[in-house]
């Protein structure tokens, strides 16, 4: 949740005067008044309405209690809002760029944990975005997929070749998970089109080394194949 100080500290940065905030809220002044002077205690929709506001015009807001200016190509996603702002983040540069999505992480469900959603089958909104969007996911703690979409693939890896830290890479973007021993984790993100495309090769070399997952029918379909064929 936002404090009054990083709400006041986020104005100041901004230059903007109480009465600029209540206009791009579209709160009233007394009410900003009151919010930066703790005098009263605002519901989570209206606390939301000015994290957006103010993230929307540059303000990357850090733990505890941290504001600064968001630099143009570097991305800090923490706090209960992060694994949301992260995906949205995925969405815009999709919507924008398209190309894969590459996930190399121990499990589906650590990398969810890390982004903040109940699932990972959560990028499948990608599909109402781009239709050309594919997500691949490289898991070294994992050997059957999580679900079966076409829009997923999956393959698993020996721990000795995938770092158990989480990172992925989108458009011209590389995002790693930064472990912080809270309830959600950090997630950097980096605009840099030579980083992005070393981690795309790094992903690439690792994804010829994997293994196809196969789901359990896929597998008992297999295992039918191949005892039909002995018997013959």
């Amino acid at each position: 949740m936002l404090t009054a100080s990083q709400i006041r500290a986020a104005r100041a940065i901004l230059n903007w005067s109480q009465t600029d905030l209540a206009k791009a809220t579209n709160f009233s002044l007394t009410t900003i008044r009151k919010i930066e002077m703790g005098h009263i205690s605002p519901r989570n929709s209206t606390m939301d309405t000015l994290y957006n506001v103010l993230r929307s015009s540059g303000i990357e807001f850090m733990e505890p209690d941290g504001v600064r200016r968001r630099p143009s190509d570097l991305f800090v996603f923490e706090s209960a809002w992060g694994g949301t702002d992260f995906m949205e983040d995925m969405i815009r540069t999709a919507r924008k760029s398209g190309g894969d999505i590459l996930i190399v992480s121990p499990t589906a469900e650590a990398f969810a944990k890390y982004c903040n959603i109940t699932s990972i089958l959560k990028l499948d909104a990608l599909i109402d975005v781009n239709n050309t969007v594919e997500i691949k996911c490289l898991f070294s703690d994992e050997n059957y997929p999580p679900f079966s979409t076409p829009r997923f693939q999956f393959r698993t890896i020996s721990k000795n070749y995938a770092d158990p830290v989480p990172f992925c890479t989108y458009g011209q973007k590389y995002a790693i998970a930064v472990p912080n021993g809270e309830p959600f984790s950090k997630l950097i993100v980096v605009e840099a089109t030579k980083l992005a495309l070393s981690a795309r090769r790094h992903f690439l070399s690792l994804w010829e080394k994997a293994t196809p997952m196969m789901s359990d029918k896929t597998r008992q379909e297999l295992h039918q194949s191949i005892y039909k064929n002995r018997k013959r």
